[in-house]
């Protein structure tokens, strides 16, 4: 299935799931999506993690459609997401590296997840295969960056991504597969154990 734009997305596919409440966004930024994620999944719980000034001093990130690029320091991204959730106790901030991060997450606990964050072909699959293992046995593996829509992205020529590769590997080595894709200039993908799930809903 493929949908216009993320948001569209998870809209479209969680209600396929049994529960929606238990939630992980990994590389945050400053939060606008993580607001987008309670919004629209309204989970019980949502994870949030990101190594911000860990990563590096200065971060660049940009809109979904991979324009308008921000460049902020990661110790003020830190303070905007801490500010913005500080009286949300359903959200927990991890920050850390995510290889650090993941594994103190309980097994098979969560409905969904949303990976954003090290865009390498080593960094993706690392972070695919440690969040593998906290997954429910009826959920999603979602992400951004899997592949560019230039009718939507102006400079995908700047961006270099090894997204696309590691999913591919993984849902050929793990038995995952892509159900649905959101088509923003930075596609998102989402991905289920069923190759079926979306159409049998």
């Amino acid at each position: 299935m493929i949908y216009e734009d993320r948001e569209i997305m998870i809209r479209k596919v969680l209600p396929a799931l049994p529960s929606t409440k238990s939630g992980c966004e990994i590389g945050v930024y400053a939060g606008e999506f993580a607001q987008t994620l309670m919004r629209v999944a309204k989970p019980d719980k949502l994870i949030l993690i990101d190594a911000w000034e860990l990563f590096r001093p200065i971060l660049v990130s940009a809109d979904a459609n991979g324009n308008n690029p921000v460049i902020l320091p990661g110790t003020v991204l830190r303070g905007i997401v801490e500010k913005k959730f500080s009286s949300n106790n359903s959200v927990q901030i991890m920050h850390g590296w995510s290889a650090d991060c993941i594994p103190r997450i309980e097994n098979a606990s969560l409905d969904w997840v949303y990976i954003d964050a090290d865009h390498s072909y080593e960094g993706c699959l690392r972070d695919l295969l440690l969040v593998e293992e906290k997954m429910k046995e009826d959920s999603f593996i979602m992400g951004h960056d899997y592949e560019f829509n230039t009718q939507k992205c102006r400079d995908s020529e700047s961006w270099s991504f090894g997204v696309g590769k590691a999913v591919d590997e993984f849902c050929a080595k793990r038995g995952w597969h892509i159900v649905a894709k959101g088509n923003d200039g930075c596609v998102s993908y989402c991905l289920s154990k069923n190759p079926n799930r979306l159409s049998a809903n």
